[in-house]
This record gives structure tokens, C-alpha cells and sequence, in this order.
């Protein structure tokens, strides 16, 4: 979810020469440390994540053996064993390249593949699996003969995506039970990464058709795994298929709560349908699931992003009459709203409200008024809060200075046209 702070609109300007009173000082601005790197970054909001704190129980483990499919076509010697094993167990990972793992897979020297496999790093296995992707009957023997318990959660992903291409769904979901039930990761990273994995494949249309086969193999979901699925496809911008899961969930008389409406209104006021948040939010009203203070955080970034900050801060007040307080993010999406709009008096308010209810200003408050002064070319208004900051404790960052180096920039621009007219 977007915190309504993102930097990306921030950029450096050439030219330092003829800086006027109304922008901060260069002796002042050189006062300051040298190490920043002046980098524009985002400002990112984990605020879905930290809530969902998302975890997955799976009551039984499940093993597997895919010995069906080895097939070596002449036995290896003892001594020859020994001797392989000798040899490839001091061989460096940065020795071994794909094309020869990719052969050896092909000409199935499954023996030799073995000995190799406590030397292959993640990358150079990623790599083997996505170029026998086609051939997802050798990707399995591959898996099986390196271990698939010993692949971190990107590979093993990578290896259910590429199983998936085989025409029977046992092996898809043999992975996916043995990697759910591994605990390796939370759900929500794993069906990001069998989505990424998937992408990556060229299978996207079928990017959760493992979660279907998973239902009929008699795996039930809860309403966690629910939102994780709907987290995802909304944080990759498929919101078609996110409401469809939705629709699908209610129908099935699954339990929905708080975190999974917002997910899915998060997606869609990211992607501007801000009709269709608000039409959730009266659903949550019918079902008996009462927004929090994230939801409405999310919405009031959704209006802040197209310039609605009015609306914005109507639900500030709305959030008040129900009872739910207003936090740091709160405040600092309608100072970040008004800023960028360059209302910097009413920027102001929310700031001084935000004080006299107990709330500090953060270092996100801080960039958005300077970069909103720095806007209006008030330099010298954007000097006396970074002094501010700085008694308060709060370290500048890279945001603060480009923008007070980008109103350098504008100044010494304005000062040039000034004196060639």
C-alpha cells in the first residue's frame, strides 16, 4: 500500500549559482553531511503485511518420491561412485555451468547430477529449471535427484511452476503440500513467488489453477491462504481476477474479515477505481465487518493520489465520528495530499492538529513539507523546518535534500531569466 510519500516526483536540477533569500543557504546546506548519495527513492508502506502478520497451519506432512522417473541407463560402479564423489564434491559452484547440468539432465546421468548436487547454488539450479521448462517430466527427475527439501522457497516455486506444465496435477501438488507443510515461508511469499515463477514461464493465465487442484485434492484453505491469494493478485494489478476470488469466497461461506477487504480495496484504489473501493466499503457494512484505521488510511491515499485531498480529509472526520483514531499515517497522507497540491496553509493545520493530539512529526512529515515549500519556492520556510527536524533528532535523508536542492536549482533559474530580461 502506498504511505502517499513517494519521492518519484522529485528531481535533480543542474545549476547553483545566484541563490537568492527566499531559499535555504548554501553554507547552511554545506553544513551538512556529504555521504548522501542524493538518490530520489519511495517512500514504501508495508502496512497490509505488518497487519496480516500471515501464517499457514498444515495439519499433516506430506512426502513424496518421484523414483518413477529416474532412469539411468547403466548402473555406476562402486568404485566409480567413490571416485565421482571425490572428484565433484571439491568442485566450486562457479565450475559448473548450466549448459553442462542442462546436458547432463538430458542424457540422464542422474548419478553424476546427485554427486553434484550439494555444489549447486540457487541461481545456477533457477537457471537449469527455466531452460527445461518445455520438458517439465526432466525439470521433476532434476528436482528429485538434487534434493527439493534443500531449495530455498524462490526455486522450490520455480519448480512448481514448471511441474505444473506437466499433464497430470499430482506432481504440482506433491510440491506444493511438501512446501506448505515445510513452514519454509509464510503463504502469502509463496504464492508470490509460484506468481512470479509462473510469469516467468509464460503461464500466467494458468497462475492459480493449482489452488482449484488443490480444493479437489482435499485441501481445504482457510480464509489466511483466501488472503493471500487476493494480496497478491492485487499487488500484481490483476483486480479482475482478485474480485472474481472474491465473489467466489463469499459464495462459498467463507468467513471474511478486516484484512481481506483491505487487500482487495488497497488494489483498486492503487489502481485509481476508487468506485469500486468505496462499493467494498459498503459491503464490509453489510456482512458486519467494520473497517479500521487502515482501511480508511488506504482510501484517503487513493483520493491524495488523484489530488481529491478535500474528500480526503472528509474521511479523517468520518474515521472520528466512528470511533476510530487516527495515526501517524493518517495525518501524514493529508500533509503529503496538500503539499504536493502546494496548499501549504493547510498543510500546516494538519500538521498543528497532528501536534495537539499527542502525535510527533516523523521524517515523512518533515520531506513532505519541505518538498511542498520548496514548491512554492519558499526556501527560506523549508530551511527553518529542516533546522527543526534536525533539533528534534530526525536525520535528513536523501528526499529532504534533493528537494531542497531541486528549489536551488529553480531559484538560481529564475534569478538567471531575471537578469538577461
Amino acid at each position: 500500500m502506498d504511505s502517499g510519500f513517494s519521492e518519484k516526483n522529485v528531481h535533480n536540477s543542474s545549476g547553483t549559482e545566484g541563490w537568492q533569500s527566499c531559499g535555504p543557504s548554501r553554507s547552511f546546506i554545506n553544513n551538512f553531511p556529504s555521504s548522501y548519495n542524493m538518490k530520489a527513492h519511495k517512500v514504501l508502506s508495508s502496512q497490509i503485511l505488518k497487519r496480516e502478520k500471515l501464517k499457514t497451519v498444515v495439519p499433516h506432512k506430506h512426502s513424496f518420491s518421484f523414483s518413477l522417473f529416474s532412469s539411468t541407463s547403466e548402473p555406476i560402479t562402486s568404485d566409480q561412485s567413490q571416485a565421482l564423489s571425490l572428484e565433484t564434491s571439491q568442485t566450486p559452484s562457479s565450475e559448473i555451468s548450466p549448459d553442462l547440468l542442462i546436458e547432463s539432465v538430458r542424457s540422464s546421468q542422474w548419478h553424476f547430477i546427485k554427486h553434484l548436487s550439494e555444489n549447486l547454488d540457487p541461481s545456477l539450479i533457477s537457471t537449469v529449471l527455466f531452460n527445461l521448462h518445455k520438458t517439465p517430466e526432466l525439470a521433476l527427475q532434476f528436482t528429485s535427484h538434487i534434493g527439493f527439501n534443500r531449495l530455498d522457497v524462490k526455486t522450490r516455486c520455480l519448480a512448481i511452476a514448471v511441474a505444473s506444465r506437466f499433464p497430470s496435477p499430482k506432481p504440482t501438488l506433491q510440491l506444493l503440500k511438501q512446501t506448505i507443510s515445510s513452514d519454509i515461508a509464510s503463504m502469502t511469499v509463496i504464492f508470490n513467488e509460484l506468481a512470479l515463477a509462473r510469469d516467468r514461464c509464460g503461464n500466467v493465465k494458468k497462475a492459480f489453477r493449482f489452488f482449484d487442484e488443490m480444493l479437489m485434492d482435499g485441501i481445504q484453505p482457510t480464509h489466511v491462504t483466501y488472503t493471500s491469494l487476493i494480496y497478491v493478485l492485487s499487488k500484481r494489478n490483476r483486480m479482475k481476477e482478485a474480485d472474481d476470488l472474491f465473489e467466489r469466497i463469499i459464495s462459498k461461506g467463507v468467513p471474511v474479515d478486516v484484512v481481506m477487504f483491505n487487500a482487495l480495496i488497497d488494489g483498486h484504489c492503487a489502481n485509481g477505481n476508487m468506485e469500486r473501493a468505496y462499493s467494498l466499503l459498503k459491503e464490509m457494512d453489510k456482512l458486519n465487518v467494520p473497517p479500521d484505521d487502515v482501511t480508511y488510511n488506504t482510501l484517503m491515499q487513493g483520493h491524495c493520489r488523484e489530488g481529491r485531498v478535500e474528500e480526503a480529509r472528509e474521511l479523517l472526520h468520518e474515521m472520528k465520528r466512528k470511533g476510530i483514531k487516527p495515526d501517524h499515517v493518517s495525518y501524514n497522507t493529508l500533509i503529503s495530499g496538500y503539499s504536493r497540491k502546494g496548499d501549504m496553509k493547510d498543510a500546516m493545520r494538519v500538521r498543528d492538529e497532528m501536534l495537539s493530539i499527542g502525535f510527533n512529526p516523523t521524517l515523512l512529515t518533515y520531506n513532505a513539507l519541505i518538498q511542498g515549500f520548496c514548491k512554492n519556492h519558499e526556501g527560506d520556510l523549508a530551511e527553518d523546518l529542516l533546522k527543526e527536524m534536525v533539533s528534534k533528532g530526525i536525520t535528513p535523508d536523501d528526499s529532504t535534500y534533493l528537494s531542497l536542492i531541486e528549489a536551488m536549482g529553480t531559484t538560481d533559474h529564475s534569478a538567471e531569466s531575471s537578469s538577461s530580461s
